[in-house]
């Protein structure tokens, strides 16, 4: 349950209007700067509203404004098939796989698409070899070189 300032439970119902719920989304699309606008912006035509009230409404909208292929638990098995191989096989076939799936669904980001992958373990987030493990130590004329050119004993 939601507290209000002075730590009680608040127990008022906000009826929230598509007008306001279409200000949220749009301020939602533009990022950090658009929120803290719509947020000024209602809470100036809504004095009543808190900040709290406004942010649990606006991941309401954003939970439930997907157009329901951004779950990839809700993707069809063929198209997980298709990125499982894409990503194994990588180069060309990856290409094609994401093109392929970027056709059927267009409004999915790239991000839940990699994100995905990484899960499932198709995909690490990085490519490289860690930095720690690919230098090679020091060698003793190295380190002489070093000493006498910075100046030291």
């Amino acid at each position: 349950m939601e507290r209000n300032r002075n730590g009680r439970p608040n127990d008022r119902k906000v009826g929230w209007l598509p007008e306001i719920d279409r200000l949220l989304l749009v301020g939602m699309k533009h990022g950090p700067k658009g929120i803290r606008e719509v947020k000024k912006r209602l809470r100036h035509l809504a004095p009543g509203l808190t900040p709290g009230e406004i942010w649990k409404r606006m991941r309401h909208l954003r939970e439930n404004s997907s157009d329901g292929h951004r779950d990839p638990r809700q993707w069809p098995p063929e198209i997980i098939q298709l990125l499982k191989d894409g990503y194994q096989y990588g180069g060309s076939r990856k290409k094609e796989a994401l093109k392929i799936f970027r056709e059927q669904y267009p409004g999915v980001p790239s991000y839940v698409i990699s994100r995905f992958a990484r899960q499932q373990g198709w995909s690490q987030k990085s490519t490289r070899a860690p930095i720690g493990k690919t230098r090679r130590p020091w060698t003793k004329h190295e380190e002489e070189l070093l000493h006498r050119l910075a100046g030291y004993d």
